[in-house]
């Protein structure tokens, strides 16, 4: 086998591409499972505010998504350019800042009966639609 050093240009990024997409596909597959898993024991008791989930099901849940978020992110740090990187940081900072203005806002205005109480689910698709947005107009303007 060939070290990285005797490939081409074009086959290290191949190469690269590659591990980006299983190391990507790891985890979606990790959070399938998860996921599965929770719709397997409280789809009974649904979804609903006050339905309590097993102590030991939101504890393996924490984990996983910790586990996950910090090696996913060690294992793409090292595979991302400084170009990407700038481009991640620039969503991820867009994406806080929704997060920041949203939350507030939308609190103020309930304690004011303006609006419903705020979502929990709500703010965290806006946090991740404000991430992808903002990842794609920086990435592709």
């Amino acid at each position: 086998m060939t070290t990285s050093d005797q490939l081409s240009g074009e086959a290290r990024l191949k190469q690269r591409e590659q591990r980006i997409w299983a190391i990507k596909g790891s985890l979606f597959v990790v959070g399938m499972v998860t996921g599965g898993i929770v719709g397997y024991l409280v789809a009974d008791s649904g979804f609903s505010a006050d339905a309590r989930w097993p102590a030991s099901l939101a504890v393996g849940l924490v984990v996983t998504y910790l586990a996950a978020i910090g090696i996913g992110s060690w294992l793409l740090r090292e595979l991302c350019d400084e170009v990407e990187r700038q481009l991640q940081y620039k969503a991820t900072t867009t994406a806080g800042l929704f997060y920041i203005i949203a939350y507030p806002v939308w609190f103020v205005l309930w304690k004011g009966g303006l609006l419903p109480e705020p979502s929990h689910w709500q703010l965290f698709l806006g946090f991740y639609a404000a991430l992808l947005a903002s990842y794609l107009f920086y990435r592709y303007r």
